[in-house]
């Protein structure tokens, strides 16, 4: 697995973007969001759970 699939699924299934960072051995954080690829289907996910929080 790449660095670009493993910080994607990470992201993918819940991981928080500091720990992810830090894993990863970046000083800045937008190295590491240089690797994290969002698609459709991520920012659905998002959506859909803002909605579930009915705010």
């Amino acid at each position: 697995m790449g660095w670009e699939t493993f910080a994607t699924n990470f992201i993918r299934f819940g991981g928080n973007v500091a720990v992810l960072q830090k894993l990863m051995g970046h000083s800045k954080l937008s190295t590491t969001m240089k690797y994290v690829h969002v698609d459709e289907s991520m920012k659905q996910a998002e959506i859909d759970r803002m909605d579930a929080l009915d705010v």
